[in-house]
């Protein structure tokens, strides 16, 4: 077959492909084989691209509607929490408080109305077990209105002002454990909405007897699993951040009681010494 030298332009005939001399100029000369197809490179792997972070049904409530919205939500807090929590996103705090607010405030109506009743019902059988002592009558009588103002009436009225101030300071608290334990991989916000959207399970509190009790236990549980995926950290460190905060609550409970039960004790002295 003819080939060509590239450098003097001259043609002779060779019998193979590859590298080989010029007869005319002396020149390394390399023949490639026509039919011979080039080798191709692996193409490197695409990086994942990193996964979309979704707003909550609530905080789309623009486009599914107000209870729509809530109830979805609400559902996925408590049956689906994966689902909601893993691609969610950590750029918004209002959305998650105004949902907290409701899931707290709705629960906390009907634990304060559960209560009037539970004291009603108790002042009553309290009044038919006194044996007509006036002096024990007398003293239910007076707490009766007492009691029926703090439950009826500064309860009730109070009850959105404390729901403001249970999530902020909540949120606060744990946030700070989240600090503590070294979980803090995404900031406040993180924290906060995990917060605010582990209170779904508070609208439990509106079931009779153990309503309070499952709300409190579940909304904890729910926070610390939300913590996982918002703050992108371990169950150890979630679970640690979340049990700081109980121990926190259980001590300052302590101190009150241990207070109220001095001052009581202070005032039956006194009166016992006058």
């Amino acid at each position: 077959m003819k080939a060509q030298c590239s450098t003097c332009q001259q043609t002779f005939d060779t019998e193979s492909f590859g590298p080989q001399d010029c007869p005319h100029c002396g020149m390394r000369v390399h023949l490639v084989d026509p039919r011979a197809q080039p080798r191709e490179e692996p193409a490197a792997a695409a990086p994942e691209p990193p996964a979309a972070e979704a707003r909550t049904p609530w905080e789309e409530r623009e486009k599914r509607g107000f209870f729509a919205g809530f109830l979805e939500t609400t559902k996925q807090a408590l049956f689906h929490p994966r689902e909601l929590f893993e691609p969610m996103t950590v750029s918004d705090t209002r959305g998650a408080f105004s949902y907290a607010w409701i899931a707290t405030t709705v629960g906390g109506v009907f634990a304060l109305l559960w209560g009037w009743i539970q004291w009603k019902t108790q002042a009553a059988q309290m009044a038919n077990m006194t044996g007509g002592d006036p002096q024990v009558a007398e003293l239910i009588g007076q707490m009766v209105p007492l009691m029926d103002l703090l439950y009826g009436g500064l309860g009730f009225v109070l009850l959105p002002i404390s729901s403001v101030i249970s999530i902020f300071l909540g949120a606060g608290l744990l946030h700070l454990m989240v600090m503590m334990v070294g979980a803090n991989n995404r900031g406040f916000n993180a924290t906060f909405r995990a917060y605010c959207f582990g209170q779904a399970p508070q609208l439990f509190a509106a079931l009779p007897a153990c309503g309070g009790m499952v709300a409190l236990v579940w909304s904890l549980a729910l926070s610390g699993y939300a913590l996982i995926h918002l703050q992108r950290t371990t169950g150890g460190k979630a679970t640690a951040a979340v049990l700081l905060v109980v121990a926190l609550g259980c001590l300052c409970c302590c101190l009150l009681y241990g207070i109220v039960a001095a001052s009581v004790v202070a005032a039956m002295g006194g009166g016992g010494l006058g």
